[in-house]
């Protein structure tokens, strides 16, 4: 997912929001970054960010874990947790 650029701590998180709602849908609520950092790109000579984000839908509770690349592109997005809705 080509996104703009993400120089700062800042920028990343922002991305990173819009990231998830694109991925995940309107319907999520609750939406926050849990810890933003710099992070070296697998496989690259290259710092990023490394994003968690957590938020809730219809059918639970999520956390996702993102890299950016300075650059602005989404480089790995993973979901590190689930629960389901209770």
């Amino acid at each position: 997912m080509k996104t703009k650029r993400a120089h700062t701590q800042e920028e990343a998180q922002a991305r990173a929001l819009l990231c998830a709602v694109e991925l995940y849908g309107s319907q999520i609520s609750e939406l926050k970054v849990e810890r933003t950092e710099p992070f070296p790109l697998f496989k690259e000579p290259k710092i990023g960010w490394l994003v968690l984000v957590s938020f809730k839908d219809p059918d639970g509770c999520y956390t996702l874990q993102m890299e950016f690349s300075f650059d602005g592109n989404l480089t790995k997005s993973m979901e590190i947790g689930r629960e389901a809705a209770k």
